[in-house]
């Protein structure tokens, strides 16, 4: 049988791209930490693996027992756990989640345009140089846009950096112009 973690990750994934979709990944880290501590209570689990109880019943169960705030959601994720017999996992998805989050709250993704396909060689310092700088792992995807003629465009979220040759002969010539 597949241990917890393997059975938690595409719930773990699952929350977690609907939480940042959503730009809610604290509310979500909290509740979901939350079940994890009532989880590791005996009376919980024992409650969420009776045969006793539907398992509907035991998704609101739970719910109700985490309390306040509980994220938009969570319910489906609580109620298709229990209908799958997974809600003994949740400590394992809570975890996955919490790697999931740090390490997208260390990342940022950048997209590079060039003009001509880089060598691995320079795209890996140019990405080890961007991490540097900014102090965070990069998830680069590169580009090829010969319109740029040369140099590199850089887009950073809602940022840009556009160190391209045909800005700067855009400019230039504004400027011979008047």
């Amino acid at each position: 049988m597949a241990d917890n973690a393997t059975l938690a990750r595409p719930y773990a994934r699952a929350a977690f791209e609907y939480a940042r979709a959503a730009d809610v990944l604290e509310p979500w880290r909290d509740f979901l930490d939350r079940l994890a501590q009532l989880v590791a209570l005996q009376p919980v689990r024992d409650l969420i693996t009776s045969p006793e109880v539907e398992r509907g019943e035991r998704a609101a169960l739970i719910a109700e027992l985490a309390g306040e705030p509980r994220p938009e959601g969570a319910a489906n994720l609580l109620k298709l756990m229990a209908e799958n017999g997974r809600l003994e996992v949740i400590p394992a998805v809570a975890a996955e989640f919490g790697r999931l989050a740090t390490e997208a709250e260390t990342t940022i993704d950048v997209t590079i345009e060039t003009a001509e396909k880089l060598g691995e060689d320079s795209s890996e310092r140019l990405v080890a140089a961007l991490g540097k700088r900014f102090g965070r792992r990069i998830e680069a995807s590169f580009e090829v846009v010969p319109g740029i003629i040369g140099g590199v465009v850089m887009r950073i979220g809602d940022h840009v950096i556009d160190a391209s040759l045909a800005t700067r002969l855009r400019r230039l010539a504004k400027t011979m112009t008047g």
